[in-house]
């Protein structure tokens, strides 16, 4: 079996390149990746295109919820007619129930309201889960191709 990976989180802030940096020093084999929510400043991307300038490789990855708001285009069609909502309500929600390839605006979408500190789902949504998916699925591939 090959040598484990480390997949190392970078936001674009001080923690996380100062752990990519020790990795990188060290020569221990990893990943770097950036969860890009969509809205992050404009520093944040520039930042990250000079760390991957000066250091190595970056995997972008981005959420998509476009099969979540597939959904609940449908159950909006369905659910709401059976529940006798009218038509104009439905057509209204409908016409604004498409992605718009903003992860963090089309996570909203798809949960009908925006993070809150009663609600805390955007940090799950877009980074922490995305990121392990989407890496345990790259790394399984890789033990299965062997």
């Amino acid at each position: 079996m090959e040598d484990p990976v480390n997949i190392i989180s970078l936001s674009g802030g001080k923690d996380s390149t100062a752990l990519w940096l020790l990795a990188y020093q060290r020569l221990e084999p990893h990943i770097a990746v950036f969860a890009d929510t969509g809205n992050e400043h404009q520093q944040t991307y520039e930042y990250i295109d000079y760390l991957e300038r000066e250091i190595g490789p970056i995997r972008r990855i981005k959420a998509d919820f476009s099969v979540q708001i597939a959904r609940k285009r449908e159950w909006v069609q369905t659910k709401w007619r059976e529940e006798g909502i009218s038509e104009t309500i439905i057509e209204q929600a409908l016409s604004v129930l498409h992605p718009t390839s903003n992860p963090l605006l089309d996570l909203c979408i798809w949960k009908g309201r925006f993070p809150s500190t009663k609600a805390r789902f955007c940090t799950v949504e877009l980074k922490e889960d995305l990121s392990s998916t989407k890496y345990i699925c790259l790394c399984w591939r890789k033990v299965n191709e062997l």
